[in-house]
């Protein structure tokens, strides 16, 4: 399993940064492993972290890490500390409001790989300062996460990636994540009125919450669990557009658009009447919204 997980690290460097000898610097960005609650200042890391960031060491062993750089405190140290030991390599300790400081030192890297272990909150915003996507966002309970940026012409690359343990304590391969859902625009056309009936929306997602506004001065602020539902429905495989059902004319069309973390973009289409795998409970969603926005609209033309 080690080797499998490292050969398709190595497998997905190399796409993303095929001529490393002409100034490609590949930089591994993850937040430190599980950690204690004691001493709430500065603990170390548990059992399950400790597990976790041998997992790292296993993983990035043999990709050719030259630097490696943690803040001063001890959870991102004791998750660095199995991979530096194996690669005989002293890590760079630069205080973890010292964003600018480690941006300029990954970037006074020219060659090779970097690996840069952080906090929830200095890892979005290394990886913005180097140039990679601004809407980067690890939630509290999340450990597993590990970003692969590459820096040099002719651009800058940026991969999400997943690693750990399961539940029975075996190692996971890394995975790819297809790309979290950071906007959906939805629009609803159709229906005996045509025109005067069509509504548009944009929910917005946040680290714990999300908020969903409209053009007419309509805006809601969404519950954490509403907003984890929704963006767990939004994750789910099997959206695709529907076509059109002939015995339906008179029944609303909803344009869906999704933009991604990875900047990437998705769209399709729900129709009501029309069955759709994975999407019924997004679809009433939806529906309920577009009410919503429908009569905010109704009781500010009175």
């Amino acid at each position: 399993m080690r080797r499998t997980s490292v050969a398709i690290l190595l497998w997905l460097i190399a796409l993303f940064a095929p001529c490393s000898s002409h100034g490609i610097t590949t930089v591994i960005l993850l937040r430190h492993a599980e950690k204690a609650t004691q001493p709430p200042d500065d603990p170390p890391l548990t059992a399950a972290g400790r597990a976790r960031a041998n997992v790292l060491a296993d993983a990035l062993a043999d990709s050719g890490v030259s630097a490696i750089f943690v803040t001063q405190f001890r959870r991102t140290a004791e998750t660095a500390a199995p991979l530096a030991g194996r690669l005989h390599i002293q890590p760079q300790v630069i205080p973890a409001a010292n964003s600018q400081e480690l941006v300029e030192s990954v970037r006074g890297i020219q060659n090779g790989t970097v690996v840069v272990v952080g906090h929830s909150n200095t890892i979005p915003t290394t990886i913005a300062g180097l140039g990679g996507p601004s809407a980067v966002v690890i939630a509290e309970s999340e450990f597993d996460n590990l970003f692969v940026l590459t820096l040099g012409p002719p651009a800058t690359s940026f991969l999400r990636l997943h690693y750990g343990l399961n539940s029975g304590g075996k190692q996971l391969s890394l995975r790819q994540d297809r790309g979290r859902v950071m906007q959906m625009e939805f629009s609803r056309s159709g229906g005996f009125a045509g025109m005067a009936t069509s509504i548009s929306g944009i929910v917005t997602f946040q680290q714990d919450a999300g908020e969903v506004s409209s053009s007419n001065g309509y805006h809601r602020v969404l519950t954490a669990a509403e907003a984890d539902s929704l963006r767990k429905t939004l994750a789910q495989p099997g959206f695709r557009s529907s076509s059109t059902n002939k015995n339906l004319r008179d029944a609303y069309q909803y344009n869906i658009v999704l933009k991604l973390e990875n900047k990437k973009s998705r769209s399709f289409v729900l129709e009501e009447g029309v069955p759709e795998a994975n999407a019924n409970s997004l679809l009433s969603w939806i529906v309920q919204e577009c009410q919503r926005i429908w009569d905010h609209r109704t009781r500010s033309s009175d």
